[in-house]
């Protein structure tokens, strides 16, 4: 006999239609279970006959669907989202997209897959069945996991039609056909009627695929062939939660793309955008590493509050920075090369010594003019073996490489700093910058480039080394006018983004100088000693200087303020610049361990180049244009032709610096600046005075008559190096 327990459990399912081979149950289910009960049957057998028939009906109303498009943003995307990820899961190869307007003005549109299909259960049981979804966990290699998805894919619409294996339901919005057995196909094919004034279309389709990386999946929109396979190119970020890329374009991008990452498929699914207001070109990706339902809303179409929150965070971040930085924001987290190179200089015992007998060198000078000759005096009596920069035997990084320290300033370049210095405190900051024995470090960011040789500290050549001096000397003098005593390393950076940066790294600041001119593409080196070349690297100095001195990372209103500010206070200082540059000497690199030079050095061109590049230099062309002519009208190749220039400028530089001497002789001796500007205006009326004049000008301007700035320039560093004949 059946117990009270048996009779509970049919009771809970007396909306179920009783089978008429136990007993009519007429109006009574009571009673009709009672009866069932007295016959003997148990409460299982009772139920087995009473259950509901095979039905696909969903049994909800047609008006619990009608708004199902309004949860998604840009549904008419969307809606191929949901087709196209049915078809993914499934292991589908080929995706056939289809959309064509009817004569009535109705649009009919498909999605038909090659994948696994549906069995009858499968759609009866779980696409049919409200909430259902046999994705649940998100695992199991699909990117799927939400049941809301189906309402705006097939019963918000005017028809739907279901085909998959041998099976094929059709329906109007919420209630379903009976199953139709058709022969056997593979995969799946999801049909619907869209209304004339709400509807999706290809060209949506195509755009939806586009922004996708499925490589083993071949597409196709209304017959044409769509391809799917945006791969992201430039790493920027590797979360744990996912990836952040971005692809060069020529587009403005105004949204970050967004994407789910699957286990049993290659590549990656869009999902949705986020907004972005950039002027940078491009495209910028997000790849999802977990698991869609953990981190989405249940439309996807964002994140969530619980897992989702931390990236959204992070997103935002990252697009504020795009927006303020520009492409300084496109710098990679992880690098290729992220290294320092110790020597004996920036964070080393003997730094404090230096700086405290220097101090005592200039503390007895009573005006600005003694205490920049104390300070170069010092500098010479304490530095003068160590003028050029020096790789040191057992400083390395690591296991390997070599160690290298820049020196201290040398005494010209002292005596030009100090004359710009006003205060005491910057003359403070001035004695502790001057002495200060800067670090190097290597930064490469770009994935592929390898970095040259001749930017490593066992190998550096001479012009690079000269560069990095007068990047490291130009620093010092910006810090020194800024009242700055905070001291800091030195060293090339390599990005196609930005020309220089400032890095905080452990606790430790560097200046760090991109030595390309063309930083996108690693071409022409920067030459300090063009008036172009060296008005950059003034300008970035002061804006690198101003992210440390102020302690200020991000470019925002508060940088933009103190950046303006401390301009203010540098612009003064570029009329020491150029002599500053000139005092900087080429350097060379001792090879670690020997004491022997090593390094590239500038390859030996044919004379007739160089002879070519110091003609064209004479005539006022710039060094980049030199390097253009090189290239063209002599065939070299481009780094041929910065050495050939190089060169070039060596040589104009040595004439220079005796036509410099020679002037400043003739103010020694009383000779008044106009009465020089016109023995070099009309040098071959006073031969017979001056004989080496004539040679020195042609030299400097070759047949050419000087430009009166050039002339200026000149008489500016005359008068400097009389000074100092005279001290």
């Amino acid at each position: 006999m059946a117990t009270p327990n048996d009779i509970a459990f049919y009771l809970a399912n007396q909306d179920s239609e009783p089978a008429p081979a136990v007993v009519e149950p007429k109006t009574n289910y009571v009673a009709y279970a009672l009866a069932a009960l007295s016959a003997g049957a148990l409460g299982l057998a009772i139920y087995n006959e009473t259950r509901r028939k095979p039905n696909p009906d969903v049994k909800v109303t047609v008006d619990s669907f009608a708004n199902a498009t309004e949860a998604y943003v840009d549904w008419k995307v969307k809606w191929w989202r949901e087709a196209i990820q049915n078809g993914v899961d499934a292991g589908a190869t080929i995706i056939r997209c289809e959309a064509h307007e009817q004569p009535d003005g109705t649009w009919i549109v498909s999605c038909e897959d090659n994948g696994q299909g549906m069995s009858r259960d499968t759609i009866e049981n779980k696409l049919m069945a409200v909430g259902g979804t046999d994705k649940r966990s998100g695992g199991g290699g699909s990117v799927g996991g939400f049941g809301l998805a189906k309402n705006m894919l097939l019963f918000t619409w005017m028809s739907w039609e279901i085909r998959s294996r041998d099976s094929m339901i059709h329906g109007v919005g919420g209630s379903g056909s009976d199953f139709e057995t058709i022969p056997m196909m593979q995969g799946t094919k999801i049909t619907v009627r869209m209304p004339a004034d709400k509807h999706t279309y290809d060209a949506l389709a195509f755009a939806y695929i586009h922004r996708c990386d499925l490589p083993d999946v071949t597409f196709y929109v209304n017959g044409k062939p769509a391809y799917g396979k945006l791969q992201g190119k430039k790493l920027l970020k590797d979360e744990s939660e996912f990836k952040l890329y971005f692809n060069p374009g020529k587009e403005k991008s105004h949204a970050i793309i967004v994407r789910t990452v699957g286990t049993q498929f290659r590549g990656s699914l869009f999902l949705f955008e986020v907004p972005l207001d950039s002027d940078v070109s491009g495209e910028v990706i997000v790849d999802l590493l977990v698991p869609s339902i953990k981190v989405l809303t249940d439309n996807r179409d964002g994140f969530n509050w619980s897992g989702g929150y931390s990236i959204k965070e992070k997103l935002m971040k990252f697009a504020r920075e795009l927006t303020i930085e520009g492409k300084a924001a496109l710098r990679a987290d992880r690098t290729l090369i992220k290294q320092a190179f110790r020597g004996e200089g920036k964070f080393r015992a003997e730094a404090p010594r230096r700086e405290a007998l220097a101090t005592q060198a200039v503390e007895s000078a009573t005006s600005q003019k003694e205490i920049a000759k104390k300070l170069a005096g010092f500098v010479q009596t304490y530095g003068e073996e160590e003028a050029n920069v020096s790789a040191r035997p057992g400083m390395r990084p690591g296991a390997s490489g070599g160690g290298l320290t820049m020196p201290m300033a040398n005494a010209e370049a002292v005596t030009a700093m100090l004359e710009a210095i006003k205060g005491r405190t910057n003359v403070d900051a001035a004695v502790k910058q001057v002495v200060w024995r800067p670090d190097f470090f290597l930064f490469n960011e770009i994935s592929g480039f390898k970095v040259p040789k001749e930017f490593m500290p066992e190998f550096m050549s001479p012009r690079v080394v000269k560069l990095l001096s007068v990047w490291t000397d130009l620093c010092r003098f910006v810090m020194m006018q800024l009242g700055s005593s905070r001291t800091f390393g030195v060293g090339f950076m390599f990005s196609t983004t930005a020309g220089a940066a400032y890095l905080r790294d452990s606790g430790e600041d560097w200046l760090l100088l991109n030595p390309f001119r063309d930083v996108e593409h690693q071409k022409g080196m920067l030459r300090p000693s063009t008036d172009e070349d060296l008005q950059w690297l003034y300008a970035a100095a002061t804006h690198e200087c101003t992210h440390m001195a102020d302690g200020i990372d991000e470019h925002g209103r508060d940088f933009a303020y103190a950046l303006t500010h401390n301009m203010a206070k540098v612009n003064k200082g570029w009329r020491f610049v150029k002599r500053i540059e000139k005092a900087t000497k080429m350097g060379s690199v001792a090879k670690v361990g020997t004491g022997k030079s090593a390094g590239l050095g500038p390859r030996r061109v044919e004379d007739e180049n160089v002879s070519y590049a110091i003609k064209e230099l004479q005539d006022g062309a710039t060094s980049s244009g030199t390097v253009d002519l090189l290239v063209h009208d002599r065939g070299l190749t481009e780094e041929e032709a910065d050495r050939v220039v190089d060169e070039a400028y060596s040589h104009r530089l040595k004439v220079r610096s005796k036509l410099v001497e020679w002037g400043a002789s003739q103010m020694v001796n009383g000779t008044a600046g106009y009465l020089i500007e016109n023995m070099i205006l009309s040098p071959d009326e006073y031969k017979n005075t001056h004989p080496k004049l004539p040679g020195l000008v042609a030299g400097m301007f070759g047949k050419r008559r000087p430009r009166y700035t050039e002339i200026d320039d000149l008489i500016v560093d005359m008068k400097a190096a009389a000074e100092r004949m005279g001290s």
